[in-house]
């Protein structure tokens, strides 16, 4: 939120900024219309109007059951089951309000998102993905690029 630069004056405007998270593409449709309601309500209060805008909306991604039961099976069989976690596991019920927009894809079409751990604290790595001073264990990418074709042949071993 920001609204001026100085405590003893009353700014012209102000703007607050945020983003709207949900699993379900009605809730997300609610949420979007009760902020303009409250935004505009509450500004009329004041005798001031209030005007929003919506610059970008990403939908939940959704994780298909099967592909996924697949992916995990096929990865623990290549890598052993201690270096694949799974999702549902860490997420409970296997949802998480991460903004991605990978989710326009999962809409469309039967889809499954994996993450590729790249390093621990205890390894050197301790900030995690999206910090500005984030850095990769590189070594680890070539395991990457094999559970994508892993993946990609099971797949299709089972869907001719």
């Amino acid at each position: 939120m920001h609204g001026g630069n100085a405590a003893n004056i009353i700014p012209d405007t102000a703007f607050l900024e945020g983003s709207i998270r949900a699993f379900d593409k009605n809730d997300r449709k609610l949420m979007r219309n009760r902020v303009v309601e409250i935004s505009k309500g509450m500004a009329s209060v004041f005798r001031a109007a209030a005007e929003v805008e919506f610059r970008m909306e990403c939908p939940s991604v959704y994780n298909d059951k099967g592909l996924s039961d697949l992916a995990v099976k096929a990865n623990k069989e290549m890598l052993g089951g201690d270096n694949v976690i799974v999702f549902q596991d860490i997420f409970p019920g296997g949802k998480m309000t991460g903004s991605e927009d990978f989710g326009y894809i999962s809409e469309k079409v039967p889809s499954v998102m994996m993450a590729l751990g790249g390093g621990s604290p205890e390894e050197g790595y301790p900030y995690p993905q999206h910090h500005p001073k984030v850095n990769f264990n590189e070594d680890i990418l070539h395991k990457g690029s094999a559970v994508y074709a892993n993946t990609a042949i099971q797949w299709l071993k089972n869907n001719k």
